[in-house]
């Protein structure tokens, strides 16, 4: 484990104490975050969510005492259902998301993590159980459970869906699909009756415990996403780590309670050592976490990607130039693109210490956007797509307006699944026109990235062949196999300007062998990011297919 990785370890073993592990991880999400599947205590923000709940639901039963309990509980759970459709106008009114979130990420994150967002589900769930409790519902039709089954079903399907408003569909369906099961008779009441239910059911909170820190555990050893055997396994492994963790902290023996503690104590000190213990690591392995890759970047920027103590955020009214490395005197070399241009920042400075550096970049903006009828996505007037068409304008007239230059165009290439024709055409028109004034244009193709995190599959023991190495750091496949049969693509058809990246990353000039390591140099920080060692690597590899003007 980085010391990166330990530093944020330790913020999430202190929020989850005193019940604010939600709060940090709201804290800390964003573009350039830790990634959450990799976080060991992320499932514990519901603990977080659950307790803060409690608390306040102590208040109102003190409250009880001289108010109606019942009305109290109504009018907290119709706030909390003007909550949540407060948050529904979010998502789909672009005016009110944009007056109290930053944006959609943002507001995404505040669903998901905060206590205010979920209050609506806590408290219709209490007034579903007062409802239980005071009423009987012997004779009620059994097509409720299966009305209440759908609902959850509903639910679990919104969870996947990548859209923000699957998460709000999904959080609002649960409640009433549980609470219809609750009420109803059917076939999941005999449920109940059977021991091996009962006894998972007796276990539950131990296995939620355990199932979260056991999926890191593996994602860490393998950095793949699970398969469904691995699932199945882990499943089993959690049910057992969780009736250990029963033994340990029940009421039982005193002998029997010492064995499982003991064990489980052994388990976690075997797991601390396999991250911890840095002196099995040669130096060309140390691990270095994803922020030091990203401070690194930063510094080749001398202090011009932060104005006025903040740094660029891609909002409307930034400069084009978001990060410079300037040289006295020397011949400037424009990077245009999103953030994936920031990344070849060290690269260039590297190979080109005689020039400055001026990065356009502004993030999840093509260059192409806004022209020939092209846009990614519909944005409905959100500000930050109306930045990236104003940007991409201006930059076009800055390139009319200036000597003839070196100019290279960098992007992410996985916006789309298929690129349409008029993603052809308005690429075509953004680099004909900075063409026809001089200007010596390249296009540094797409990279192929492993869309997984993969800045520790390194971080391992010397007894590790590089062989088994580039097994434990493929990435996706789906997602190589998409890039590099795009960057063949555009290199037909960008013949003169384009320049093909594929061999760098897939050293066999096929799609099996792409890997995200290179001579055993980690290639990325995060899933799509390169590091600093690999960008001045890249360059240097296309260092005269570049052909830098020189005046």
């Amino acid at each position: 484990m980085s010391s990166g990785q330990l530093v944020d370890t330790i913020g999430q073993v202190r929020s989850s104490v005193v019940f604010l592990s939600n709060a940090f991880f709201f804290s800390q999400a964003g573009y350039f975050a830790p990634a959450s599947e990799m976080r060991v205590l992320l499932h514990t923000w519901s603990l977080s969510v659950e307790e803060q709940y409690y608390l306040l639901f102590g208040v109102l039963l003190f409250l009880g005492n001289k108010f109606s309990f019942s009305k109290l509980t109504i009018y907290l759970a119709i706030l909390g259902w003007v909550i949540i459709i407060f948050a529904g106008l979010s998502v789909f009114i672009a005016d009110v998301r944009e007056t109290f979130f930053k944006n959609v990420d943002e507001l995404e994150a505040a669903i998901f993590f905060l206590g205010p967002f979920r209050v609506f589900q806590f408290v219709t769930g209490s007034l579903c159980a007062i409802w239980i409790w005071k009423c009987e519902f012997k004779n009620t039709a059994s097509i409720f459970q299966v009305l209440g089954a759908l609902l959850l079903l509903l639910a679990f399907a919104s969870s996947y869906s990548s859209e923000t408003n699957g998460s709000l569909i999904a959080s609002i369906a649960i409640i009433p699909g549980l609470c219809l099961i609750l009420i109803s008779v059917g076939i999941l009441d005999r449920l109940g009756e059977v021991r091996s239910v009962q006894f998972i059911a007796k276990i539950s909170y131990q296995i939620y415990l355990v199932h979260w820190p056991l999926i890191v555990f593996w994602r860490y050893w393998t950095f793949k996403e699970l398969a469904p055997i691995e699932i199945a396994i882990i499943g089993i492994f959690s049910v057992f780590f969780g009736w250990v963790l029963y033994l340990c902290v029940g009421n039982f023996n005193r002998n029997l309670k010492i064995v499982a503690c003991s064990f489980l104590l052994i388990i976690l000190a075997n797991v601390a050592s396999h991250g911890g213990a840095t002196w099995r690591l040669p130096e060309t392995r140390a691990l270095k976490p994803a922020s030091a890759w990203r401070t690194a970047e930063s510094a080749y920027c001398n202090g011009t990607h932060i104005q006025d103590g903040v740094e660029f955020k891609s909002q409307l009214g930034e400069p084009l130039e978001t990060c410079v490395r300037e040289v006295s005197g020397g011949d400037s070399i424009y990077v245009v693109g999103d953030s994936h241009a920031r990344h070849l920042l060290p690269g260039l400075s590297e190979t080109f210490p005689n020039h400055n550096i001026r990065i356009f970049y502004y993030s999840s903006c093509e260059v192409n956007m806004g022209f020939s009828n092209y846009v990614s996505i519909s944005y409905d007037g959100n500000p930050w797509y109306e930045g990236c068409l104003e940007r991409n304008k201006k930059i076009l007239n800055f390139f009319r307006n200036i000597e003839p230059s070196n100019v290279f165009i960098h992007q992410y290439g996985g916006y789309l699944k298929n690129l349409p024709l008029e993603w052809i055409e308005s690429m075509k028109l953004v680099t004909q026109e900075i063409q026809a004034q001089g200007h010596n244009l390249k296009w540094l193709g797409f990279i192929p990235y492993p869309n997984i995190p993969l800045a520790a599959c390194l971080s391992a023991p010397s007894i590790f062949t590089e062989s088994v190495l580039k097994e434990r750091c493929q990435g996706n496949r789906e997602t190589y196999s998409m890039i590099y049969e795009r960057n063949a693509e555009l290199n037909i058809k960008f013949d003169d300007i384009f320049i093909n990246v594929n061999e760098f990353f897939c050293s066999e000039d096929s799609v099996d062998s792409c890997s995200a390591i290179r001579n055993e140099l980690s290639l990325f920080r995060d899933k799509h990011h390169l590091t600093v060692d690999a960008s001045i690597a890249l360059i240097k590899t296309y260092q005269e297919k570049l052909e830098i003007l020189k005046r």
